[in-house]
This record gives structure tokens, sequence and C-alpha cells, in this order.
């Protein structure tokens, strides 16, 4: 009898060569986290998610997850190791390879696997398979999901639903800017108010239904002036007592980010209980402009009508405004993004 540690150190055992049906395993065994869009992917000990790819380390040993591919969900089988199939080398180079297509069947006897000695109430089982969709949407090549040859079936659906879980579609968190003007007065700021509501999704692993939940734990709002800050709560309305956060004094244009991190769970038995997903998964919605203004007083002697204490009428001409405090007949607001430094910087001069 080889004891379990000394046989699955043998599993591992690099492969020396290969048949033209098939190829080496990429270093993750998935897609990486190099993706754009809003979709992200786990390799190692990195979170992608969101645009600019924005990554974090996973809270628990090396696991981690983030959000995937929409549409088509991983397919997952146990097959069995077929002698024919001619891997070359160790009898377990099989753990190096991957099927373009279909496992293929066998023609002949399966590999006969040393004795393993598995713990108690769990016995020796085929190898868990999985084919990932790809970023393009597609269905990739068969490949070695789950290397312990020994479980019980509640085992092998959990560590399939651990898995769907790492590739579970996250949609970024949406928000909401009030006032949503597209301007603030820098004293007075603005409330951000995000959606907290987990997101689910139930996906069919070996024949079972399995529900996968995702909930924000927190969210990190961060500014192009340089500002950040990070709450467990989505936050309020201004009529529910929300903060408003304030800026600095100066005119500007800004931009206003949120990045939101998920916890994951999956169940089993419909929903009636919830299992702890290991890893933790970072989304990063889209981005909003704000303008913010700095208006100041100015002592006059005319009225909105134009009527003035020295009997004059005032000129008929654009005045200076809160919203066009350069009196040039535009509201600063506005001037698209990428104008609006030039735009400011001339009427400094």
């Amino acid at each position: 009898m080889i004891e379990l540690a000394l046989a699955i150190a043998v599993l591992i055992a690099p492969q020396t060569s290969s048949p033209s049906t098939l190829e080496s395993v990429p270093g993750c065994g998935r897609p990486d986290a190099s993706s754009s869009g809003w979709a992200g992917r786990t390799c190692g000990d990195t979170v992608g998610a969101g645009q600019g790819n924005v990554s974090n380390a996973p809270s628990a040993a090396t696991d981690s997850a983030a959000s995937g591919n929409v549409g088509y969900q991983d397919r997952y089988e146990r097959h069995p190791i077929c002698g024919d199939w001619d891997a070359g080398g160790s009898p377990f180079a099989w753990l190096s390879l991957r099927f373009t297509e279909e496992v293929p069947g066998c023609n002949g006897p399966t590999v006969v696997l040393p004795d393993i000695l598995c713990p108690d109430g769990q016995i020796l089982v085929d190898p868990l398979w999985v084919s990932r969709v790809t970023d393009a949407g597609e269905y990739g090549p068969w490949v070695i999901a789950d290397a312990d040859l020994c479980a019980t079936d509640t085992d092998a659906l959990y560590a399939a639903a651990v898995d769907a879980w790492r590739s579970m579609d996250i949609t970024p968190s949406g928000y909401e800017i009030q006032p949503d003007t597209g301007y603030a007065i820098a004293s007075l700021g603005v409330v951000p108010v995000a959606e907290g509501g987990p997101q689910t999704r139930t996906v069919t692993l070996l024949g079972a239904n399995v529900q996968l939940r995702a909930t924000p734990q927190s969210f990190t709002w961060a500014t192009s002036d340089g500002d950040s800050w990070t709450t467990t709560s989505p936050g309020a309305t201004y009529a529910n007592g929300g903060e408003p956060y304030v800026f600095d004094p100066g005119e500007r244009r800004i931009q206003l980010t949120l990045a939101t991190e998920w916890t994951g769970e999956f169940s089993l038995n419909g929903g009636a209980t919830w299992i702890d997903a290991p890893g933790t998964a970072t989304t990063t919605s889209t981005t909003t402009s704000i303008h913010i203004y700095s208006p100041r007083s100015r002592l006059v002697d005319c009225d909105l009508n134009g009527d003035c204490g020295s009997s004059q009428r005032a000129a008929n001409t654009d005045v200076p405004t809160v919203l066009d405090p350069d009196g040039d007949g535009t509201d600063n607001y506005t001037v698209p993004d990428g104008q609006i430094a030039d735009y400011l910087a001339a009427r400094k001069d």
C-alpha cells in the first residue's frame, strides 16, 4: 500500500513527452487576469476585475475569486484514465495534459493506479475534468480540475462549487450621485450611494443545481484629487441622513470611482443553507465626472432685473454666475472633460 501523501507526490510528477492529440496545461490552468472590460479572472494569488484590471490579494491562503464570462458555465465530468492514450513518460503524465476537444473514450483497459490509501469515508474516484469558458465565450480544452482521487460525492461537488465561485459573473455595483447635476459646490459636496444587494447565480455542476451568491463587504470611493475612503455600508441618500463628501476649494473637474469587494457563498441544497467560499472578488464601476465650483461673494448695486442703485441700467452683456463664473456665456460644467483643463487655464491667464 502506498500512503496518500506519497501517491499525490507521484501524481504531480512532470511530463516527459506528449502525443499530438494532447497539449501541455498552461501554468494557471485557467484564463489569466489580463482581460479587460467588466469581467475578471483569477490566476495564482491575483484577482482582476473591471476597467483597469483592479487587483487584490486573496483573503484566504492562495484562493481568490472574481467575476467571469457572461453566459455559458464551465463544464465538469469525471472520466477514467485510458490505457490507450499513450501520454508517455510517467503513468501520471496525464495530470499535465489537456484534450483540445472532448475527453476521448477508452478503447482498452483504464490505467491501473497504485493502491492509494483514502481516508475513512472516502473512496478512490476517477479524476474530475473541466472545460472552461474562454474570454471569447467558447468552451476551452478539457483539463484535470482536481488531482485528488480520494473523495465523496459531496467533496467533489464542493470542489466544483468553489471553482464555479472563482469564475462567477459579478456585475459591478451601480451607484448614484446626489445631487445628480454634473456639478457640485466644493463646500457642499456630494452624497454617493451604491447599490448594496447580493448577486446570485444558479449553475449545474456534476448534475446538481448549485446556487452561488456574491455579497458586497466594502465600498472604496476614490477621486482624481487623490482622496479615497472605504465603508462597509453602501451609503444613504440625503433624505435618509447621508453625509456629504466635501471638496477642497478651487474650480476643477474631478473623476469619482467606486471599487467593490465581494465575498462568496454557495448552496448545495437550494438555498436552505449557505457555505462560505474562499477568497474575495473586486469589481470596478464606471467613473463619474463632477465639475467642482468654488463661488465667491460679489458686491453689486443692481437687482435681478438689471436695475442699479445709481439709476443706471446694467450693461446688456453676460455677467458672472455660479455656473458661469467667468461670464463668457458658457456654463463651465458643460465643457467636455477633454477640453476643461485648457478652458479653465485660458481664463486664468
